[in-house]
């Protein structure tokens, strides 16, 4: 057998990386981007890179909202963010970006008319597209591709939420979660992008969360590169604001068992890190 001839300039890491760099996708070259929640980029070493990420909670705990306001956050900092959203439509995501806005100015104590506060959700949200009920693997795959074409740049990929994400005919409801997990991660690969995936849990564990927690979650625990899991602080809600522990389960490249501590405002689709130092008095 003639062995072909092997250009080894294609086999070097540093070529790779310079490649990478020169392209333009730093992603490749060891970058990531920042979640704008501090304490969650010190866990996952900077912020999202190139891999599949899950996070599951209970319902009605603003898993959606959390990812929807960290896609906005990636958006203002000029990161294409592209969502499949088989849940809410483009409206209803756009009230939860007018809500958070609203209450941001009235907490500076800003009083701002509708066509300010229209420009501010649409700057923050220019790098945001939204593709709703889309729940065909195959489709998403054209959407990307056919966003790669046209921007020469792969985006970071929502899916909200995976258990209603569509198999082939005749499978089992685990058999359809197993194979849309294995395509979301070949999609991660494929584009080389980030691609974070909302999951249901199983009832059964809603009391906490951890890797079983999951929904058919054997393909999960195994496949996704990142698990987050979100829970109630001591299971307690006051009506006004909902204390929430997000917990780091699994990290392939990073420590796992980090916690973070949040602030859930439901009423303003609003999300912020709970702040650890106690506040001192001035006299």
């Amino acid at each position: 057998m003639v062995m072909k001839k092997i250009d080894w300039n294609t086999k070097s890491i540093s070529a790779n990386i310079k490649e990478k760099l020169e392209s333009g996708n730093l992603r490749a070259a060891g970058y990531v981007y920042p979640t704008g929640f501090d304490k969650l980029d010190n866990e996952l070493n900077g912020g999202i890179s190139s891999g599949l990420y899950c996070i599951g909670a209970l319902p009605g705990l603003g898993k959606s909202t959390f990812i929807m306001q960290v896609a906005e956050n990636l958006s203002a900092n000029g990161i294409p963010v592209v969502v499949f959203s088989l849940e809410m439509d483009m409206d209803h995501l756009s009230i939860k970006a007018l809500d958070r806005q609203l209450y941001l100015s009235t907490k500076k104590h800003e009083h701002i008319g509708d066509e300010t506060l229209v420009e501010r959700v649409s700057m923050l949200s220019r790098n945001i597209y939204v593709i709703p009920y889309e729940s065909s693997v195959d489709a998403m795959n054209e959407y990307i591709d056919d966003y790669v074409t046209n921007f020469e740049k792969a985006p970071v990929v929502i899916v909200d939420y995976l258990q209603m994400m569509k198999g082939r005919p005749n499978m089992t409801d685990k058999q359809v979660v197993d194979s849309n997990v294995l395509a979301l991660k070949a999609m991660s690969a494929r584009y080389n992008t980030s691609v974070i995936m909302i999951s249901a849990l199983n009832r059964d564990h809603y009391t906490d969360v951890t890797l079983k927690s999951f929904k058919d979650s054997g393909s999960i625990e195994y496949v996704a590169d990142v698990i987050l899991g979100m829970k109630y602080k001591n299971d307690k809600y006051d009506g006004e604001y909902k204390n929430i522990i997000l917990s780091i389960l699994k990290q392939t490249y990073g420590r796992s068992n980090g916690q973070i501590e949040l602030i859930f405002r439901p009423e303003h689709s609003y999300f912020e890190e709970k702040n650890d130092e106690k506040k001192r008095v001035v006299y």
